[in-house]
């Protein structure tokens, strides 16, 4: 195939799973609008962004604990990539970016945070009551390497 010395935007058009929904690996066929001709092995790296909606939605979600940010705010950026750490191509954050556009490009705002998150988050549980301690206690076991923590981590 041919080399794409830059990026194209465009909208996906199709998106099918193509595994069984119940198996842990997620394999997509996706058909983009428009786009060049693709050859058999050619390799497309996707960036996606997140919707406006769900950007605005985080927006608020980071107001609760400061009502002044702006989603216009500019904020210095730089990498935190380790060396010989396996991360797949993506282009440099840019050295001053707006908070709302660094929601739109860096966090899968959509899936589901990773099982060892859950763990972390499950220490900044509040209270002492019977529902902080299920919230921790559901947190632990959804981080958890078990049989019963990964089936409740997929429901």
């Amino acid at each position: 195939g041919a080399l794409v010395a830059g990026p194209d935007e465009t909208t996906v058009a199709e998106s099918k799973r193509l595994t069984a929904p119940e198996w842990w690996q997620e394999v997509r066929h996706v058909a983009f609008e428009g786009g060049g001709a693709y050859e058999p092995g050619d390799v497309a790296i996707v960036l996606p962004e997140n919707a406006a909606s769900v950007v605005e939605r985080a927006l608020e979600a980071l107001r609760r604990r400061d009502p002044t940010l702006a989603g216009d705010a500019l904020v210095a950026c730089e990498s935190s990539d380790a060396p010989g750490r396996f991360a797949p191509p993506r282009p440099a954050p840019p050295a001053v970016a707006t908070v709302s556009r660094l929601l739109a490009t860096c966090p899968d705002l959509a899936a589901p945070p990773p099982p060892p998150a859950l763990g972390v988050l499950a220490l900044f549980v509040q209270g002492d009551d019977a529902e902080a301690g299920e919230q921790r206690a559901k947190l632990r076991d959804l981080a958890g390497a078990s049989p019963a923590g990964r089936a409740l981590y997929r429901d």
